[in-house]
Formats: structure tokens, sequence, C-alpha cells
């Protein structure tokens, strides 16, 4: 009789559940992958889901294909121990990216360097030590299984600061999904170790097949599981939150405030083309036919930046342009045919920039930051000369007193590990949160002082 003939039929079944939910992996990771395609080309998410998506999926695939082939597994001829060779190449290549989601959890404002690099240092040793006690079978094995361990707390240590993180400046809406993704993490990687611990690599308890099966349970929440946790984390619950994360995602958030445009053109001939320009970039400028409507805009606060056609900006000896910066501090951007290539002359006319012809791409942020005073006029704010950065300013204070209500400070004292560990899987508030405190009011518009003419 054949070697299968002869197989126990619990042997058959546990390769047939082996497969089947390898192959549950495979699927889950071929359809999230097609998933973040479509939510990539809509700017929802970023490179680290697709690629773990798309990578693990391949791996998992191979792992199927190549069954029985010696670049899946193959056995030392020395001592007879089976290396599953794909398997630490699955983890090689897809723990890296995961590890770089993970540090990004709290958006790239806080990205810290140093704590990815002992995460990736940490997970080096893991992979390696793991690898190295597979194909030993004398006691040294356990050194190095506890070598892994070891260095799987390393990572597990600055996992659980990003997680901690995450609880203190979350809304109160996202800690619980981080409260998911932490159990998710921290579960799903112990599950490795132990699944190993369990294996004829280990204490030899369960079987090869079955530890395969054990694994390939693990993948679908560290990789699928963690991906969509991660997505839905930040696409739709942080998107949607109110509020501000911290103080630097305030700062990230102010820069986002787009300028108020102000189109002044009494023909419109070739103001079509500009406030069609300005649109396709997020812009949403107003349009005044005479002076009379551009002085009611800027008095009602909505324009940051006039775009003039030059016919009106040079009448009355470009009488236009020097009242807007003497008395509201604008920077003034020309546009049209027949504009002069002077830039001295320009300058001395009040004429922050110019756009000659057809609108191209019009840099409005640059062109604001090109406004600069006359001399006598350097002891006023900055500030005060560009409503828009005023604006920015307010804003990002606003968000930071939001965050503190939230709790993002810690100026009591620092919870110890236990009380971390409550917070980040139970949600719970920070217990030495400083008291919230009301967010300042925005600060109103008001016209700059007048300066009197040179």
């Amino acid at each position: 009789a054949s070697g299968t003939e002869c197989e126990h039929p619990v042997m058959v079944t546990v390769r047939a559940l082996s497969l089947a939910f390898q192959w549950v992996y495979i699927l889950s990771a071929f359809f999230s992958f097609i998933f973040f395609v479509i939510q990539k080309r809509k700017g929802r998410c970023k490179w680290e889901v697709l690629y773990v998506s798309c990578f693990g999926g391949i791996i998992g695939f191979l792992k199927v294909y190549l069954e029985g082939e010696t670049i899946n597994s193959f056995t030392i001829g020395e001592n007879g121990r089976k290396m599953p060779w794909l398997r630490y190449v699955g983890w090689l290549v897809t723990c890296p990216v995961l590890l770089i989601h993970l540090s990004n959890l709290t958006g790239e404002t806080n990205f810290n360097v140093m704590r990815l690099m002992k995460m990736l240092v940490g997970l080096q040793m893991m992979v390696v030590s793991a690898a190295t006690a597979t194909v030993l079978d004398s006691a040294l094995r356990w050194f190095f299984y506890l070598t892994g361990w070891f260095s799987m707390l390393l990572v597990f240590s600055q996992a659980f600061d990003v997680f901690y993180e995450a609880q203190n400046i979350f809304p109160q809406k996202a800690k619980n999904l981080v409260s998911v993704m932490a159990i998710t993490f921290f579960s799903s990687w112990c599950g490795f170790a132990f699944s190993w611990f369990l294996s004829p690599h280990g204490i030899n308890v369960v079987s090869y097949e079955f530890s395969n099966f054990l694994f390939a349970v693990f993948d679908v929440p560290s990789k699928t599981m963690w991906g969509l946790f991660g997505w839905y984390l930040r696409w739709n619950i942080l998107r949607k939150a109110d509020g501000s994360l911290n103080e630097k995602t305030a700062k990230a958030l102010a820069v986002q405030i787009k300028a108020k445009v102000c189109i002044v053109d009494n023909d419109m001939t070739m103001a079509h083309y500009l406030l069609a320009k300005l649109t396709s970039m997020s812009y949403e400028p107003v349009i005044a036919s005479n002076p009379e409507e551009m002085y009611a805009i800027i008095d009602a606060g909505e324009a940051d930046v006039i775009f003039m056609e030059y016919g009106v900006a040079e009448a009355g000896e470009h009488s236009l342009p020097r009242d807007i910066f003497y008395n509201f501090r604008l920077p003034v951007i020309a546009y049209g045919y027949d504009i002069p290539f002077d830039t001295f002359f320009l300058r001395s006319k009040h004429i922050t920039d110019t756009i000659h012809g057809l609108p191209g791409d019009v840099e409005i942020d640059a062109a604001i930051e090109r406004w600069a005073p006359v001399p006598g006029m350097e002891e006023e704010s900055y500030a005060t000369r560009q409503p828009i950065n005023a604006r920015k300013a307010a804003a990002a204070a606003v968000a930071t007193a939001e965050d503190n209500a939230v709790a993002a400070a810690l100026l009591q004292r620092t919870p110890s590990f236990t009380e971390k560990a409550t917070m980040i899987l139970t949600a719970s508030a920070n217990p030495y949160a400083v008291p919230a405190v009301e967010a300042p009011p925005s600060p109103s518009r008001a016209p700059a002082t007048p300066s009197p003419p040179l």
C-alpha cells in the first residue's frame, strides 16, 4: 500500500484544514489588495497596506503552489529538521512595512524615526533567531527561541508606545478601534511564537501540517485585518473627527487652509481662464467687476490675494494696486497680454507678481510670500500683512487647545505600565490628564492701519 493509503484519516483532515486556511489568507489578501487599489486611486490609502496585501498574498500563494519544492521548505541533511524557507522570506518581506504602517499610526507629523529603527532591529533579530532555532535539533535551539522572544518584546515595547500615544491624542471615536488594533497586533504576533513552540521544531505536540494551519490562521489578523483596520481608522474615523490630533497635526492642518482669492476684471475676457485654473486647484475665487465690488469683498474678509487684469491695475497710474498695498496689505497679481517685463517697475507700482498670457501654473502661496514692505513698514507684523498666515496661526492655536481638552499633555505624572495597558486595551481615558481648557476664540480680521503714500 502507498503512504497515502496508510496515512491516518486525522492527518489527512489536518492537511486539508491547513491548505484550506492558507487559501483563506491568500483570497483575503487578494481581495483586500483589489480594495486598496481602488482606494489608492481615490487617494484614500497609502502604499503600506497595498504592499503588504500584494506581497503577502504572493508569498502565501507560492507556499501552496510550491508545496514540496525546495524553495518552499527543505530538510537539513545532518539532523533531518524541516526548514520552511518561504515562511521566513514572507516575514522579512512584509513585516518591516507592517511596522512602518504602525509607526505612522498617529500621523506623519508624529513619526518617530528612532522608534521605527528599534522595531526594525528587533524584527531582524527575531526572524534570524527563529530561523536559527528552526534548523537546530539540540537544546541550543531554546536559546535562540528565547532570543527571538526578547527581540519581539523589543518590538512590542515600541509598539506599546505607539498605541499609548494614539490613545492620548486620538478623538474618542477612534480609541475603541485603536484598542482592537492593539489586541490584534499583540495576539497575532504572539500566536506565531506559540505556534512554533507547539510545532515539531519546538516541543512537538502538534504535527508540521497543523502548525502550518496555525501560522495561516494568524496570518489573517496580523496582515489582512490589520491593514483594513488601519485604513478604516485613518479614512473613516480620523478624517471625520472634530478637532485635530495634537499640536503638530494642528500645524499641518493649518497649512491646508486655502488662500481666499479675488479676481478683479471689468470685461471678463481672460478672467474665465483664470477662474477655471484656480477652481481646478481647489480654490474658490470670487469675482469683482469693478473697484467697489473689490473693496466690499476685501472688507468682508474674503480676500487674501488679488488677481487683477493689468488694464484695471494700470488705470490712474496704478492707483488700485497702491491703495490695496497701503490700506489692506494684500499682494496683487496682474495678468494679461500687455504687461511690462520690467519687474523692478512693477514692484515699484506695488504689483507682487504677474501672469503673462493665459494662466499656467499659478503659485499663490509663493506670490503671498514674495509680498514685501517698503522702507518704513518693516515694523509691522508679518501676520498682519498676510491675513491667511493669521488664520493659519489661529487654526493651529485653536486645534492645540482642543487637543489639550482631549488630554494630550500629561502634566500631572506619567501612568504606570499597567495603567497604560488598561488605556490601550480598554480605550479608557488617561487618569492623569490635565484638565480641559477652553479653546481661544478665532481672532477677527481687522484692516491694517493705512500708511501715508511715499
